[in-house]
């Protein structure tokens, strides 16, 4: 086999490696619980990040629900807090611990503040707990207004989850179809299967095709990902 000839071949060969990868996040993919459904982009699975935040604004909208539950139904903050609390372990632990050890409401709101999330749904769930326990007023709608802003940041989170598996699912097609295209020729043309063969700068050409269609696929991941991901 001539230089040129192998060159084709290893090509041949990396663009299927790379199609597989490419196509490999979509087999046996499934709707996740709770994800909004999305044209064409629905069968992909959201990445593992925003499934874990989803989980903790579940857990956290949950927690909220049940405290305003107990005290509409007659149980003092604290008891409602420490008995929700309780229930949902992974949340706000060292608030948990301050209040079983029988600090008040305000002191272990203050200690799960500076502890367990100083920013995010342990943080608004810790400030509102804190407001609440310090200076009062109607607790119950508090609690809503708490529970309706991590309603909001879960539906952004969920249509951010749908837009970008729509923008993964572009990406594996834009890899998908010159690589698709240009194996369909090597297949079914004699004369592009010589040129392969025969020229080096045919087979050159297939290299550095492939080269750029890999760092696009890439740039395109990076940028559906962002920044460290």
């Amino acid at each position: 086999m001539s230089p040129s000839a192998s060159v084709a071949a290893v090509s041949l060969v990396a663009s299927m490696l790379v199609l597989a990868h490419c196509v490999r996040p979509l087999a046996g993919a499934r709707q996740s619980p709770g994800v909004m459904r999305a044209p064409a982009a629905s069968a992909v699975r959201p990445n593992h990040a925003s499934l874990n935040r989803l989980q903790l604004l579940d857990q956290s909208i949950d927690l909220l629900d049940d405290i305003g539950r107990s005290v509409r139904s007659g149980l003092s903050l604290t008891s409602a807090t420490t008995s929700a609390l309780r229930a949902h372990l992974m949340l706000l632990p060292t608030m948990l611990t301050a209040l079983d050890a029988g600090a008040t409401l305000v002191d272990a709101a203050r200690s799960a503040r500076a502890v367990d999330i100083p920013i995010g749904e342990g943080g608004l769930i810790a400030h509102t707990l804190y407001a609440c326990a310090s200076i009062g007023g109607p607790v119950g709608d508090a609690l809503d207004r708490a529970g309706g802003a991590l309603r909001e940041r879960r539906a952004f989170l969920l249509e951010r989850t749908a837009q970008s598996a729509q923008a993964r699912l572009s990406a594996v097609v834009m890899t998908f179809v010159p690589l698709a295209f240009a194996a369909w020729g090597a297949m079914t043309s004699g004369r592009i299967r010589h040129q392969y063969s025969h020229s080096g700068l045919a087979a050159g050409l297939a290299v550095i095709g492939l080269a750029l269609n890999l760092a696009g696929w890439r740039w395109m991941r990076a940028t559906i990902n962002g920044p460290g991901r």
